[in-house]
């Protein structure tokens, strides 16, 4: 078959794809599973979140802090570097029961390849527990669940 004939094939075929989806018959095998929530179901505001352990309260930002989202991989750029300046002028020394002196919460998750995504104060983060795939929307500076 040449090139030409088999572009010929195609074009001839393609068409009849999309009338066999819309009469119904083609069935896809492994269908996505949705779980719709009403409108009047979705949160307004977040609520504790069981896996998360809250450390400490945020400390308010300097007032002259350059902030942003990190909304995709790497950041803003895709270059690993953040924009922000101003945050910390100096570094608490770490108590016994709080191990790391910048550490605000931490969250018990499972298995990812991801970062999380941030944009405002919400913090979006895609992980596995066993086989079921969970994406969570937390409050980034509380660690509280908007929704899962």
């Amino acid at each position: 078959m040449n090139k030409s004939m088999f572009f010929i094939l195609l074009a001839l075929l393609l068409p009849s794809v999309g009338r066999i989806e819309a009469a119904g018959l083609h069935k896809d095998p492994a269908p996505p599973r949705l779980f719709p929530k009403p409108e009047s179901a979705l949160p307004r505001s977040a609520h504790k979140h069981i896996r998360c352990t809250l450390y400490r309260s945020p400390r308010p930002l300097a007032h002259d802090a350059v902030i942003g989202d990190w909304p995709n991989f790497l950041g803003p750029a895709h270059n690993g570097i953040s924009p922000e300046t101003r945050l910390l002028d100096r570094f608490d020394q770490p108590a016994p029961d709080k191990p790391d002196p910048l550490l605000i919460w931490a969250l018990a998750k499972g298995e990812s390849y991801c970062a999380p995504s941030i944009k405002g104060r919400r913090l979006v983060y895609f992980h596995r527990f066993g086989n079921r795939e969970i994406i969570e929307c937390l409050d980034a500076e509380t660690g509280d669940l908007y929704w899962s």
